[in-house]
């Protein structure tokens, strides 16, 4: 990643497409982690695996299965 601009007292961070992809290939199968676990692991805040996640769903690309479902499965 790259450090971006500077906003409201804050460094934002700019990681590449590439880099965001990686990340949210963890949401899926075979890892299935939960968003909170992925951002302790990756230290990516919350609010932004669920910006990526929802912009990658509405480009139509395969998205994790909600948790609830996957615990339905495991049940």
């Amino acid at each position: 990643f790259s450090l971006g601009h500077y906003r409201q007292g804050y460094i934002v961070a700019r990681y590449s497409e590439e880099r965001k992809e990686a990340v949210l290939s963890k949401l899926l199968p075979p890892y299935n982690m939960t968003v909170a676990e992925l951002a302790r692991q990756e230290g990516i805040s919350e609010p932004t695996l669920y910006t990526w996640r929802n912009k990658a769903k509405s480009e139509g690309r395969p998205r994790a299965r909600s948790q609830s479902h996957i615990r339905a499965m495991v049940s």
